[in-house]
């Protein structure tokens, strides 16, 4: 089983728009949680039932938890798209890596909005400027998460049966 060494995939349009995306939204809940972070309580939100209500309360550090851990993902969804295909096997198709490169764009970024909106709401919720969390918000992030991983790997199986 060799690698692909050299193997370099360009970033296509929406992958360049989805980067944006992710980037901006890993900023934006950094930046807010650095603003409001001298206005928050002691108690903040720390988990939400499905419906987006609070189901459980706790000390504010864990809300810095939700920035940093959207900073690491994207970290290391970064790394996995520049070195991803590098380290691909010998033979694979080259389409099937540029989809999979794709799928990793719409999943980093349904990450990145979705961490951003969890600090956003926690805030939020903390400062008394909301109830709980739009209750759409957490299926929506999961579907689109889940159904472009489901579209994307249908390709990519088609793409190998078709032989590439």
């Amino acid at each position: 089983m060799g690698k692909n060494r050299g193997t370099k995939i360009s970033y296509n349009r929406w992958e360049f728009l989805l980067e944006a995306v992710s980037a901006a939204a890993v900023v934006a809940g950094g930046a807010l949680l650095i603003y409001y972070w001298p206005q928050l309580p002691e108690l903040v939100p720390r988990h939400y039932d499905f419906q987006g209500t609070v189901d459980a309360w706790g000390g504010k550090g864990i809300v810095a938890a939700l920035p940093l851990l959207n900073l690491v993902l994207y970290l290391l969804l970064t790394l996995t798209r520049i070195f991803g295909p590098a380290l691909s096997k010998e033979g694979s198709s080259p389409r099937a890596l540029i989809l999979a490169m794709e799928m990793l764009a719409w999943i980093k970024a349904a990450t990145a909005v979705t961490f951003s909106y969890l600090t956003w709401g926690t805030v939020a919720i903390a400062l008394g400027r909301a109830e709980g969390l739009a209750p759409i918000a957490m299926p929506l992030f999961i579907s689109i998460t889940l159904g472009a991983t489901a579209i994307y790997c249908f390709r990519i199986f088609r793409d190998q049966q078709a032989g590439g």
